[in-house]
């Protein structure tokens, strides 16, 4: 779906994927906005992945006592970067589109 937001709405929206900068957007743009609460929705939901996902490999790590986490770890992390990467892409384009994976668990939990 594509909206039709100003340049200032979607550099703005784009800070929904760089962390707790995700709070930005929720602050400055209204309730209505669907396309800055698409945005914001999926850069709050790869932020909680990010934290969970390396808490659990963190955890699993120390089981594995430390062989897990320097390869798993950075696969993961170089994929919640490419989601983080195409989410900016969209949100500058004034788009929005399924972000694999992260599209799916906003589905299962919706917020």
């Amino acid at each position: 779906m594509d909206f039709h937001p100003t340049l200032g709405g979607r550099l703005v929206t784009s800070l929904s994927y760089l962390s707790l900068l995700f709070l930005v957007p929720l602050v400055l743009v209204s309730e209505d906005d669907r396309f800055s609460a698409f945005h914001v929705r999926h850069g709050f939901m790869i932020f909680v992945v990010t934290i969970l996902g390396n808490v659990i490999l963190l955890m699993l790590d120390t089981i594995a006592q430390g062989y897990l986490y320097p390869y798993l770890g950075r696969l993961f992390n170089l994929a919640i970067v490419v989601a983080c990467v195409y989410g900016i892409y969209l949100a500058l384009r004034g788009r929005t589109s399924r972000i694999w994976g992260i599209s799916d668990l906003l589905e299962r939990f919706p917020i």
